[in-house]
């Protein structure tokens, strides 16, 4: 999945009960595209800030060449989930079941998960809800970078929390 949404900065609604504020907001600001950041006045006053990602890609290029990289290291992992069956209301052969599909994978995982789903009859309500199983059972894959400032490229003046930057690594990936 990725962290960038069709039209950066759209409007996102979310629907919840009893689940903490912080993963309801930055699931929102990742659906909508954006960056969210919260700091506290000396007063205690809890200050919320949005921006929107920038692509800066082709020209911050952080790579072993030009020092702007230390230590780094890079993992994978398979999707946890391929196919969820989300049920809905009724019961037996009356039960709405819908098959929702995705996370086409090389690594030859095939799982599928059972979804209740028994508050709600509405088709589209039953395919968000498997797709957002899905998004959670992605595969993913991740990089960590230990980033060095130089003259050029400086994190917080030059590109932030969320911007689109290239990094080349020395075996060229």
């Amino acid at each position: 999945s990725s962290t960038w949404a069709d039209e950066p900065g759209s409007q996102v609604s979310v629907k919840t009960r009893f689940k903490p504020l912080l993963e309801e907001v930055q699931t929102a600001a990742k659906t909508g595209g954006i960056t969210f950041s919260t700091s506290m006045d000396r007063d205690g006053t809890i200050r919320f800030q949005q921006s929107m990602p920038e692509d800066r890609s082709r020209y911050i290029r952080l790579s072993e060449d030009n020092d702007a990289l230390g230590q780094w290291s890079m993992e994978r992992a398979r999707p946890e989930v391929t196919k969820v069956l989300v049920a809905g209301q009724g019961e037996g052969d009356a039960r709405t079941l819908k098959l929702v599909e995705g996370n086409t994978n090389d690594w030859g995982t095939n799982r599928i998960v059972f979804q209740d789903r028994r508050d709600t009859d509405e088709l589209a309500d039953l395919i968000e809800a498997g797709e957002e199983t899905l998004a959670d059972g992605a595969e993913t894959a991740s990089i960590s970078v230990d980033l060095v400032d130089t003259p050029n490229m400086r994190f917080g003046v030059d590109f932030h929390i969320g911007d689109l930057v290239t990094v080349q690594l020395a075996n060229g990936a």
